[in-house]
């Protein structure tokens, strides 16, 4: 099965700072998750120009959390969760996992952004295992839509489209998973409603193909310009 590293690395945690502050998706304003004091340090900066004004502050923070304890524990509980939770992607997308190794980088600000390419996820500091466990689930079933079903889905449907239809369908995690965590996949508001009509296909079907194409033809039927407000 495939490895899961933990790591610190300040920059990768200053960069999802500075990105957040820059930076909006999924009907999220990402820099209200950061004190409003730091904004004037981050917003309209260069990545290095966070960095330099942020080093001190995560170091400082990184002494609070005990943060090589977070690390050695977050690593412990992945290592004894991930041959099982390899397992379950694997049989609930119907292919293996796509890579052989995934590194999850320790983050101070709840944004969890990923790379695909790299096998990157990274993991709220002071969130529970439970609810870092199901963050990690939800970015490996975007990484595994990428790898065997998003290119069809590309090809059918816009971005904002094509965006609405990978998120939506993490709704199904609330079902398999419950052997690894207790936490939810609860996604994003601007998305509830396409995740029910994908749920009631999965309910039915337990198909992510058929799944898929219901969704697609889903958000084609409505025009781009009102499909935030519909789904």
């Amino acid at each position: 099965m495939p490895t899961i590293e933990m790591k610190l690395d300040i920059k990768k945690d200053t960069w999802n700072w500075w990105h957040a502050c820059n930076n909006s998706s999924h009907g999220v304003d990402w820099k209200q998750r950061i004190d409003e004091k730091h904004w004037p340090f981050i917003i309209g900066k260069t990545e290095a120009e966070a960095y330099a004004y942020l080093k001190p502050i995560l170091e400082k923070l990184y002494e609070d959390f005990d943060i090589e304890k977070v690390v050695s524990s977050l690593q412990q509980g992945f290592d004894d969760s991930k041959d099982k939770l390899f397992q379950i992607m694997e049989n609930l997308t119907g292919h293996k996992i796509y890579r052989d190794d995934f590194t999850c980088f320790i983050t101070t600000i709840k944004r969890c952004p990923y790379s695909f390419d790299n096998g990157y996820v990274w993991l709220v500091v002071d969130d529970s295992l439970d609810r870092n466990l199901m963050t990690f689930i939800h970015e490996l079933l975007h990484f595994q839509f990428f790898a065997y079903y998003g290119e069809k889905i590309w090809k059918q449907v816009t971005r904002e489209q094509y965006e609405f239809i990978k998120e939506a369908s993490t709704v199904i995690l609330n079902g398999p998973f419950t052997e690894i965590t207790n936490d939810k996949d609860f996604g994003y508001k601007i998305h509830e409603n396409l995740r029910e009509a994908m749920l009631i296909n999965w309910q039915e079907h337990h198909d992510l193909q058929k799944m898929y194409d219901e969704a697609v033809e889903l958000v084609k039927s409505i025009d781009s310009d009102d499909a935030e407000g519909i789904f």
